[in-house]
C-alpha cells in the first residue's frame, strides 16, 4: 500500500514550485499524483490496481457499489438521498467496491462556488460512502487571492457540511489549500 499523505505532500511540494503563467488545469494534478502513486506502487495491469480515478459513489448494477447518492436541495445544493444520482470523485484509493481513501481535486485561478465545495466535502464526508480517510486538495494559481479569506471559507464549508448533513464524524479528512 502506498503513503498517500506523502505522496499529496510530493504533489505539493511540486506544484510550489510550478510556473503560475502556465495554461494548467486540474487534469495536470490528476496526471501528477496519478503518476507519483504509479511510480510509488510499482504498479502494472498485470497486478491488483488500488488507485481508482472517476469512483463512482453508486452503480445501479453493482450490488456492492451502492454507497452515497445526491440530489439537489431548493437552494442548489447538493444532498445525500436514497433516490439520487451517482457522486463521482477524483480518485478512491484500496479495493474498488470498497476503497478506504477518498481524493478530490480542485485547481483553481478564482475561488471556488460554495456549491462546488460544499458537494466535494459532502462526497467525501457522506457517511454512506466506505472511506476510512479523505483528501481534499485545492490549489489557487495565478492572481493574487486573500489567503486568509479563502482558507476560513474551507473551514467554514467544512463544518457547515458536516452540520447539515449525515456525515461520518469519525472520518479523517486532510484539507489543504495551496497559492501558486
Amino acid at each position: 500500500m502506498v503513503d498517500i499523505e506523502s505522496v499529496i505532500q510530493s504533489l505539493r511540494r511540486k506544484v510550489k514550485i510550478m510556473d503560475p503563467t502556465m495554461h494548467l488545469n486540474e487534469r495536470y494534478l490528476h496526471h501528477v499524483f496519478s503518476g507519483l502513486v504509479q511510480a510509488e506502487e510499482q504498479m502494472s495491469f498485470d497486478k491488483c490496481c488500488r488507485l481508482h480515478p472517476e469512483w463512482a459513489t453508486y452503480i445501479e448494477d453493482l450490488e456492492e457499489r451502492h454507497f452515497g447518492r445526491y440530489s439537489k436541495d431548493e437552494n442548489g445544493f447538493e444532498r445525500s438521498c436514497i433516490k439520487g444520482r451517482s457522486g463521482f470523485l477524483d480518485f478512491a484509493y484500496g479495493t474498488i467496491n470498497k476503497p478506504s481513501i477518498g481524493i478530490e481535486f480542485k485547481f483553481s485561478r478564482s475561488p471556488i462556488s460554495e456549491k462546488a465545495m460544499a458537494f466535494d466535502y459532502l462526497k467525501l464526508l457522506d457517511r454512506c460512502n466506505p472511506f476510512k480517510e479523505a483528501y481534499y486538495v485545492v490549489v489557487y494559481i495565478g492572481q493574487k487571492h486573500n489567503e486568509e479569506f479563502i482558507r476560513n471559507r474551507h473551514q467554514d464549508m467544512l463544518a457547515r457540511v458536516k452540520r447539515e448533513n449525515d456525515t461520518d464524524s469519525s472520518r479523517n479528512i486532510h484539507v489543504y489549500v495551496d497559492f501558486v
